[in-house]
């Protein structure tokens, strides 16, 4: 069963890599990728890892806590990206 979705995982990923190599140029995007797709998957294996040794709290808290990070990093990936626009400045009102 793992073994499936890890697969299915490493699709998902390749297939993102492929869709944003136009888009990134700059290698800290990239390394910000990596890094976010790395807290991603080890928030994931380890609340499955306290879920299945009965651990309750823990899985708990460390959901919130991934979730939590894994979200606020997602944002700021848009943000680098340029997903994310400021609003145009007005500087003089036509009438």
């Amino acid at each position: 069963m793992y073994t499936i979705l890890i697969l299915l995982l490493g699709i998902i990923v390749t297939t993102g890599v492929y869709w944003l190599r136009p888009r990134i140029q700059k290698w800290y995007v990239w390394l910000a990728l990596a890094v976010w797709l790395f807290w991603t998957a080890m928030g994931v294996s380890f609340i499955q890892v306290n879920i299945s040794g009965h651990h309750t709290k823990a899985a708990t808290v460390g959901a919130f806590f991934f979730f939590l990070i894994a979200i606020g990093t997602g944002i700021f990936l848009a943000r680098i990206l340029g997903w994310f626009k400021s609003p145009p400045k007005i500087t003089s009102v036509d009438q």
